[in-house]
């Protein structure tokens, strides 16, 4: 006997149910449970998902902020301060002595101790791609 199934027939995966109508395949017994396990299934992977945006988010933020202050430079320690993390950027480069980071829209080099060149990247459009996607 499979997993899932009794003398009768399958069972529910979500509630234990008996599925007594429906296709030989079927694993749940109405649209509500076959949603709660899905739900439930895939619950870590957004909520990983979710805390990799909310950092992303933040240290966006911060180098927003940074430039509408009207600076292009910052320090490690004074970022740290503020809640930035550099194991959250969305592209990295090293650049022979130094690391070129990407937050989004936001570009900056880091270099020892201090960040410079804090700027934004112009934002390309898709008609800029031609047909090639």
């Amino acid at each position: 006997m499979e997993y899932g199934e009794n003398e009768k027939g399958k069972r529910c995966l979500e509630c234990g149910d008996d599925i007594t109508y429906g296709r030989k395949g079927r694993k749940f017994c109405c649209d509500r449970c076959k949603n709660t396990w899905h739900n439930r299934k895939t619950r870590g992977t957004r909520l990983a998902k979710a805390r990799v945006m909310t950092m992303l988010n933040r240290n966006y933020s911060i180098l927003n902020g940074i430039l509408e202050a009207g600076e292009t430079s910052a320090g490690v320690e004074q970022l740290n301060r503020m809640g930035f993390n550099f194991g959250y950027c969305t592209s990295y480069h090293k650049i022979r002595r130094h690391d070129e980071y990407v937050c989004f829209d936001i570009k900056f080099t880091l270099i020892g101790s201090e960040v410079v060149s804090i700027r934004k990247l112009p934002l390309v459009s898709l008609k800029d791609f031609g047909n090639t996607l």
